[in-house]
C-alpha cells in the first residue's frame, strides 16, 4: 500500500526504543514516512534515565534522518512527575541544540507542559491538546501550534478550544487509532478529511482554503515539507 502513496506525507511517530527502530525502518523502506522519534510519557514511567540516554544518543546518530521529536511530554495519569519531568527536560534540550520540532503529549499536565517549555527557544505542536482555553491562549502567545483531529466532529471542548485559536497556529492531526470523528470509534488516516471540514465550518471557511492554511501553518514547523 505505502509504495503506491503519491503527494502524502506520513509523519510516524516512536514511542520507546524498539518502537523508534519500527519507525526508522519504516521511513528508510518508504519515502513518504517521515520519523519522528521519542519517549513516550507511559513508557518513560517504567524506564530508566539511563533508557532516555540509549534514544537521545540514537537521535543523534540518525539526526539528519529525523524530521520531529515525537512523542515526547508529560502524563500525569500515569504518575512518577517528577521522572518524567527530568526526562522530558533532556528531549527538549536535545531539540533546541539540534533545531528540530516537537510533538508534544500533554494529558492531565497541559499547564505543567507549558510552564517547562517557555523556558527552551522551540518549534512546538501540542498534540491533541486538553488543557484549559486559558491554557491554549498561553500556548498561543508562545507561537505554539495546536493540533486538532477528527474527534473535533464531535468534541464540543474542542470546538469551542478551535474558536478561540487563531488560524495561523492550527494543524491537524490522525493519531489513529484514538481520536475517531464518533466517540470510541476506530479512527483510520483517511478521517482527517472530516477535522478540515469542521474545521471550515467553525472557522467559516471553504474546505480548500482550510486545506491551505493548515499546510501553510505544517510547512512553518517542519522545514521537510
Amino acid at each position: 500500500l505505502l509504495e503506491n502513496i503519491k503527494n502524502i506525507v506520513i509523519m510516524e511517530s516512536g514511542l520507546n526504543y524498539e518502537n523508534n527502530l519500527d519507525v526508522m525502518k519504516l521511513s528508510r523502506e518508504y519515502d513518504c514516512v517521515k520519523p519522528c522519534i521519542g519517549f513516550h510519557p507511559e513508557f518513560v514511567v517504567n524506564s530508566t534515565v539511563d533508557d532516555a540516554d540509549r534514544i537521545i544518543e540514537y537521535i543523534y546518530e540518525n539526526k539528519e534522518e529525523i524530521v520531529g521529536l515525537s512523542e515526547i511530554g508529560l502524563d500525569y495519569k500515569f504518575g512518577f512527575k517528577e521522572k518524567q519531568h527530568v526526562i522530558f527536560k533532556k528531549f527538549l534540550t536535545l531539540a533546541e541544540e539540534i533545531r528540530l520540532p516537537v510533538i508534544v503529549h500533554s494529558r492531565w499536565a497541559a499547564g505543567a507542559v507549558i510552564r517547562v517549555m517557555k523556558n527552551f527557544d522551540l518549534s512546538v505542536d501540542l498534540h491533541a491538546f486538553s488543557g484549559t482555553i486559558e491554557e491554549a491562549k498561553k500556548a498561543v502567545d508562545l507561537g505554539y501550534f495546536l493540533s486538532f483531529g477528527p474527534n473535533l466532529v464531535f468534541n464540543k471542548f474542542r470546538q469551542q478550544m478551535l474558536e478561540t485559536i487563531p488560524l495561523e497556529n492550527i494543524l491537524t492531526e490522525t493519531d489513529s487509532p484514538v481520536l475517531g470523528p464518533k466517540h470510541g470509534e476506530r479512527n483510520i488516516p483517511n478521517n482527517i478529511t472530516l477535522a478540515i471540514k469542521k474545521i471550515s465550518e467553525i472557522k467559516d471557511l471553504t474546505v480548500n482554503d482550510s486545506e491551505k492554511e493548515v499546510y501553510r501553518n505544517s510547512k512553518k514547523i517542519f522545514k521537510f515539507l
